[in-house]
């Protein structure tokens, strides 16, 4: 039998890991960030369903395995709101780097760009990630960042001790960003997803109306994600065992590429190799997308199944301009054909769906295709992946 004072000491180490309070139903973050740094490691704090937290500061995590969300865990318009109050240069509504089992379920992150405007070198939304491990973003709608991304989830900056076990599921993502640039020539667009996280999950995620990329993976190993850009040279360009499934992407306004895999999708002069096996199965793709699929410059495997682009508009000339691109590219636009790779560019295993098309000439830069408005100028396109690759 316990001694009295042992069992009131494991109550009160019990007690002393949640903190039990009313739904937070409005005012800014004083509140959230008063309660997430007295209450410590294991603290949850929830507002209210219909709840309306407007943000002249980011909400910071302050310790393992606290947790934000709304009291009930909806999962419609009626989950709580968080929002950036005009007049302020806030952009990251959410911190919580270097966190582990740190959990944001069930509620909106709205940057509110339409009124808050486009900033210059700020954060995405929600800034995720870093030395952590089991971080958890779910049922989360995440719109209108002010700037490059709708959701970052970064790379610890350490191959031997990297972000991991990350969940990133059941989101509802976009819009993100604008097309077009500003007037220095910095881009507007934005990412849904932008991640960098070892061992970990990132499916069921509808992603709408980005204007970059749906879902960009920072080189990530024995992950599962979904519509993506597998470009990046983050972990040394190591995907292996990741999986892409069961996603949705739909491109309101326009999508240069749905899931793109390889060195050379994105430029023809990235010296470092992108290696896998990746598989991508039971995606689906609708809507103003210019390639649904495009792989070239891969090695070690590459398997699609079951992608349905029966939903992607057509013809593309009705949505896209394509007056930079090579005449190959512009060929397979022309084909309307969306599920397209090089051949020569991508070492095997290869195992691709039936009504794959195989280029006859190396297929890179797909970044030329723009809006039928024009096509975002190169320049600040490689400023944005400048910026990207820096943060």
């Amino acid at each position: 039998m316990l001694k009295p004072s042992l069992l009131l000491l494991l109550l009160s180490l019990h007690l002393s890991s949640l903190v039990f309070s009313q739904c937070i139903s409005s005012g800014d973050q004083t509140a959230i960030n008063n309660a997430l740094s007295a209450g410590g490691p294991g603290t949850l704090v929830q507002l209210c369903t219909n709840a309306l937290i407007s943000l002249t500061d980011s909400v910071y995590f302050t310790a393992d395995d606290q947790e934000i969300s709304t009291a009930g865990y909806p999962t419609d318009d009626s989950r709580a709101t968080l929002q950036i109050a005009v007049g302020n240069d806030v952009t990251t509504l959410v911190r919580g780097v270097g966190f582990n089992h740190i959990r944001i379920l069930n509620i909106q992150i709205d940057g509110n760009r339409p009124n808050t405007g486009y900033y210059e070198g700020g954060g995405a939304n929600i800034e995720l990630g870093g030395v952590s491990n089991g971080q958890t973003i779910k049922f989360v709608a995440s719109k209108n960042p002010r700037t490059w991304s709708c959701m970052h989830i970064v790379e610890s900056g350490d191959t031997s001790n990297p972000c991991t076990n990350a969940t990133i599921a059941n989101n509802d993502i976009g819009p993100c960003g604008v097309e077009g640039t500003e007037a220095s020539a910095e881009g507007m667009w934005a990412d849904g997803i932008s991640f960098a996280c070892t061992n970990s999950v990132v499916a069921s995620n509808t992603i709408s109306g980005s204007t970059d990329g749906g879902i960009v993976i920072y080189g990530a190993t024995e992950s599962a994600f979904g519509a993506i850009n597998l470009v990046d040279k983050t972990y040394g360009g190591y995907y292996g065992n990741v999986i892409v499934s069961d996603n949705r992407i739909t491109g309101q306004k326009f999508f240069n590429l749905g899931i793109a895999i390889g060195q050379y999708v994105w430029s023809f002069d990235d010296p470092y190799v992108l290696q896998g096996p990746v598989t991508i199965t039971n995606n689906s793709i609708a809507g103003n997308v210019a390639f649904p699929i495009a792989i070239n410059g891969w090695t070690d495997g590459v398997t699609v199944s079951d992608t349905d682009i029966s939903h992607v508009t057509t013809p593309r000339s009705s949505f896209v301009s394509d007056g930079p691109c090579s005449a190959t590219i512009q060929g397979l636009l022309s084909a309307n054909d969306g599920l397209v790779y090089y051949p020569a560019g991508v070492a095997g295993p290869v195992n691709l769906q039936s009504d794959f098309v195989a280029a006859d000439a190396s297929i890179g830069n797909f970044l030329c295709t723009g809006s039928i408005d024009g096509p975002i100028p190169k320049k600040a396109r490689m400023r944005g992946l400048e910026r990207r690759w820096k943060s």
